[in-house]
């Protein structure tokens, strides 16, 4: 009888979810983990990577173990994963003090004497501050007795921090593995954003530190102070604050994510799920911001929706931080630019909401009549030019999106740009203040907003990108899901968002020539947003400007074969002229696959040469 072995794993999760599955579902996840070790296996039989053999030119990475009360077998289990490590350039350090029972003492002194790679200290302050203080290698990392790496996990970073030597903190995927050795609790993580860390650590584990980051910010008793001033003692909560230091003003190039899940945590070790926020986090993100930005506001943020009558109920999201950025003391004029032609009733209610239902002051509108007609429409027009805020120049050319915004934002003198469907309704007053907060971030050009269908699901958490096109994250998903890893809940950057409620700085939008003309109904804003992040400025996305959008309405449902094929052959001239960077879109983990509604994991895993 033959024996099943790499090769055969390959096979049974694609044989057991032809369709794949969610990155949640732990049963489909731990097969779909075995598939992922067996095309690492095979990879590595393959390529053969070269170690390196100067080893004085590569980094040196410091094991940081806290061990003053741990079982002996876990401690057991996080030695033995390091030492069959691929990558030899490691040193474990570690620690005991008054407290730290005698038998883990006896344990940990049989170690140093017997491996030359392993030290330990005595202490009768801080462990992790000595055993910080007694290493010297160039990097850091901190594990707990029970967490395991994957056997190429110090090689896979090495390489990187030698591929990017500015790197002050790389970090990778996890897992968790149960008494039974099964892997669950999947945190496959997207690329990094700007301010991500002040919803919680989402940066996890893997994370290696540089050395000399942290003494720039004073030592490590400096660069972790928000959680020992927090009253915070726990190895997570020090290790979270040292996170929001290292981070905090850093380029996002100096940040490196590492898309492989190179971490396995003991399962039940009492972490906060990854799907949501910690209390004890929040008030060391709090803290943080009172000594780094004090013009920043962290709030325990809920969001909520109320609906049009129609959908008769109020919708409220889990609680998660939210930032609350300044306002600028004279706040930046925003010229809302609204495309339409006949449709009366979608655009009244638009407008009732935009000029009696939006807080921000300095706000005009300019609608641009396409060759209305309908008597009603007309009549609205002249009754809204009545509101001094209000212009309505017409365009009687055939439909082109692309075409009437830029005409209209030509004669523009405001700060910012907002492009808005006409089939969009205003559901809470502050949409634009938190729009406007957004984009007064530095290097931000782009904002997108989060619009709901009328019966209150999602329609747009922000757009990933693929070789195959652009793809709603998660859309028809309930108005309290948080997401996975709760991407729906946080503020992030990404490649793009939608036009339907876009607001943008003006000088980006001349900056990059406005919306190309050649993409007549779609696309067009998934290309402005990648001209605007090709000319260094980012696209940010927030859960907390909340808008309900019809998604259609505007221009009429592509159902004719001509509108089909014209969606067709717009989407393919994107992806001619973006496919490297569509191909790689560090918001979506490379594990992981975007379709309209769901989120999957990618199978067969995506190659991961050594």
């Amino acid at each position: 009888m033959r024996i099943a072995g790499p090769r055969d794993d390959v096979k049974v999760f694609g044989d057991v979810y032809p369709e794949s599955a969610s990155p949640g579902d732990n049963q489909a996840y731990a097969l779909w983990a075995r598939g992922y070790d067996a095309f690492s296996d095979i990879e590595r039989e393959l390529t053969q990577p070269a170690l390196p053999t100067d080893r004085a030119a590569w980094p040196k990475i410091a094991l940081l173990i806290e061990t003053s009360d741990v079982r002996p077998d876990l401690l057991e289990d996080t030695i033995r994963s390091v030492m069959a490590q691929s990558y030899n350039g490691w040193t474990i350090y570690t620690g005991a003090d008054a407290a730290t029972p005698p038998h883990i003492v006896k344990s940990l002194r049989t170690y140093a004497e017997t491996h030359e790679q392993i030290s330990l200290s005595l202490t009768h302050g801080s462990i992790q501050e000595t055993l910080f203080s007694d290493s010297h290698e160039a990097y850091v990392a901190f594990l707990n007795a029970g967490d395991q790496l994957a056997k190429d996990a110090l090689l896979r970073v090495a390489r990187m921090l030698v591929d990017a030597p500015d790197t002050a903190l790389v970090y990778t995927d996890e897992d968790a593995l149960d008494a039974g050795g099964l892997r669950r609790d999947s945190r496959l993580k997207p690329g990094w954003s700007d301010d991500q860390l002040l919803a919680g650590d989402t940066v996890g584990q893997l994370a290696v530190f540089c050395r000399k980051r942290i003494n720039e910010l004073g030592g490590f008793a400096t660069a972790t102070a928000c959680a020992r001033e927090s009253g915070l003692l726990a190895a997570e909560d020090i290790h979270y604050a040292l996170k929001l230091s290292v981070a905090e003003g850093l380029l996002s190039n100096r940040i490196q994510h590492l898309p492989d899940i190179l971490f396995h945590r003991r399962y039940g070790a009492g972490l906060t799920p990854a799907c949501l926020p910690s209390s004890s986090g929040y008030r060391i993100a709090s803290r943080h911001l009172a000594f780094w930005r004090p013009d920043i506001c962290l709030m325990e943020g809920t969001i909520t929706a109320r609906l049009p009558e129609s959908a008769g109920e109020e919708h409220a999201a889990a609680v998660w931080p939210r930032v609350l950025y300044p306002l600028p003391a004279q706040c930046p004029t925003v010229s809302v630019v609204i495309p339409t032609r006949d449709n009366p009733d979608l655009l009244r209610t638009c407008m009732t909401g935009l000029l009696g239902n939006t807080n921000y002051p300095a706000l005009n509108v300019v609608i641009i009549d396409n060759g209305s007609c309908n008597p009603e429409t007309l009549h609205l027009f002249r009754e809204l030019e009545t509101d001094s805020r209000v212009t309505v120049p017409s365009s009687g050319s055939p439909f082109n999106w692309s075409r009437l915004n830029n005409e209209a934002v030509r004669d523009l003198t405001s700060d910012l740009v907002l492009l808005l469907n006409d089939d969009v309704e205003i559901l809470h007053p502050d949409w634009l203040d938190e729009m406007v907060r957004q984009i007064m971030r530095p290097d931000v050009g782009v904002v997108g907003a989060k619009l709901l269908y009328a019966d209150g699901t999602l329609q747009h958490g922000g757009v990933v990108l693929s070789e195959d096109g652009a793809t709603h994250i998660l859309r028809g998903s309930s108005p309290g899901d948080p997401g996975y890893l709760g991407q729906l809940a946080w503020q992030r950057d990404l490649l793009a968002v939608t036009g339907a409620c876009l607001l943008i700085r003006r000088e980006v939008y001349n900056c990059v020539g406005g919306l190309d003309e050649e993409f007549r109904v779609t696309c067009n804003d998934i290309d402005l947003c990648l001209r605007a992040g090709a000319a260094g400025w980012r696209v940010v996305w927030t859960p907390h400007a909340v808008l309900t959008h019809l998604d259609g309405a505007t221009r009429g449902r592509d159902v004719s074969i001509a509108k089909l094929w014209l969606q067709c052959s717009e989407t393919a001239r994107l992806a001619g002229r973006w496919d490297k960077v569509m191909a790689h879109d560090s918001s979506l983990n490379p594990s992981l696959r975007a379709t309209d509604h769901h989120l999957l994991l990618a199978w067969p895993p995506p190659c991961r040469p050594l």
